[in-house]
């Protein structure tokens, strides 16, 4: 996978600003917590919001559309969990495996343990931009200039957790066929103000 400068990085903190999480590809620095989903009532059942990944694509198109259904099902897990803070939550290992599986479940028991939901919806702007090898690709990296204005932490109390207005943050994830489907394998998210749609 290339290999990019990506400048300085905010760490942000878990729930109250006082964690910060490992790094979670070989290219990137240390990953930040993604905000998240609607309100602190229960979270849907699991579900499937788009196509489960099947076996290798024969073409490049289809690993594409594989590739970033399976990234769509990551963050549409992430913000169902997010509203109970449920680290178990299904549909995180049905897309994501690893570090980045690692990193929400990290989170999601960190909040958990504090009481503390997520509320609102991240708005995802994400694209394809690797697939290898060229002949059936196994492997693809997804970049997305999420938009996270509308997210928030809370305690159960209705109380935001931070002033933080969210904005712009690149994710970049890479992601690879695992046991027959596409899985996010590992991701890293930018602070605020490091990408525009």
């Amino acid at each position: 996978m290339r290999r990019t400068n990506p400048g300085p990085i905010l760490a942000v903190a878990l729930a109250m600003a006082v964690t910060t999480l490992a790094a979670c590809t070989d290219r990137d620095p240390p990953p930040v917590e993604i905000p998240s989903s609607s309100s602190s009532a229960p979270a849907p059942a699991p579900s499937s919001p788009l196509p489960a990944s099947s076996a290798a694509p024969v073409t490049a198109e289809e690993a594409k559309q594989q590739a970033l259904a399976a990234y769509m099902g990551m963050q549409e897990a992430f913000d169902a969990a997010g509203q109970t803070s449920d680290p178990d939550y299904p549909d995180l290992r049905r897309y994501t495996t690893g570090s980045a599986l690692d990193l929400f479940t990290t989170a999601l028991t960190k909040r958990q343990k504090e009481g503390v939901y997520a509320r609102g919806k991240t708005v995802s702007h994400a694209k394809v931009t690797e697939l290898s090898p060229a002949k059936a690709p196994a492997k693809a990296v997804v970049e997305d200039c999420m938009d996270t204005r509308k997210t928030a932490l809370y305690k159960a109390n209705g109380e935001p957790v931070s002033s933080d207005k969210g904005g712009y943050r690149l994710a970049i994830a890479d992601l690879k066929i695992t046991e027959g489907i596409w899985k996010v394998t590992a991701l890293a998210v930018r602070e605020v103000g490091s990408c525009k749609p």
